[in-house]
């Protein structure tokens, strides 16, 4: 994993997510979402998934966000499942050094291709995946709690992408 400490700032960096890390996680996860949020008997499974790609942002010692990426066996497709940021970290960069990280992470594991779903009222999320050099491909009708719509993004995955802005 890459040091983070010029983007961020102090003692941060970013590391596989770890047993240890349940607790906030399962914060962060509250804080985050208001509805579709995971369990913590799924967080931990996620935890100790081969095909999970489950990374934190560390500041100081504290977890300060997380992404969890899925692998998909026999495909050369990734998924991002959740990426959140806790909220008095927002706007330090945390959650785009989340989403490079795991891209290069799902690169080197032979994907290439990193798709998620967004919900449509979620203009944080859609303008930061947007920055990030992901589009559209489908619409996703009624595809959230309480019948909210969604679209699913992708970004194609190559050498270079996987490297840019993880240094």
């Amino acid at each position: 994993m890459h040091s983070q400490s010029s983007a961020v700032g102090g003692d941060s960096h970013i590391r596989p997510a770890r047993p240890e890390d349940l607790g906030p996680l399962e914060d962060l996860e509250h804080e985050a979402f208001s509805g579709d949020k995971m369990s913590r008997r799924s967080l931990r499974r996620f935890l100790t998934r081969s095909t999970s790609m489950f990374l934190v942002g560390v500041r100081e010692g504290r977890v300060v966000g997380a992404i969890l990426a899925i692998e998909r066996r026999g495909v050369r497709d990734a998924r991002i499942y959740s990426v959140a940021v806790f909220s008095p970290h927002r706007g330090e960069g945390w959650g785009r050094r989340l989403v490079r990280e795991a891209e290069a992470v799902a690169f080197a594991r032979g994907a290439r291709r990193m798709r998620l779903e967004i919900r449509r009222d979620n203009e944080a999320s859609r303008g930061l995946f947007r920055g990030l050099g992901y589009h559209i491909v489908s619409p996703l009708p009624a595809y959230y709690e309480g019948g909210i719509d969604g679209d699913r993004w992708e970004r194609e995955l190559t050498v270079e992408n996987g490297r840019e802005e993880n240094r």
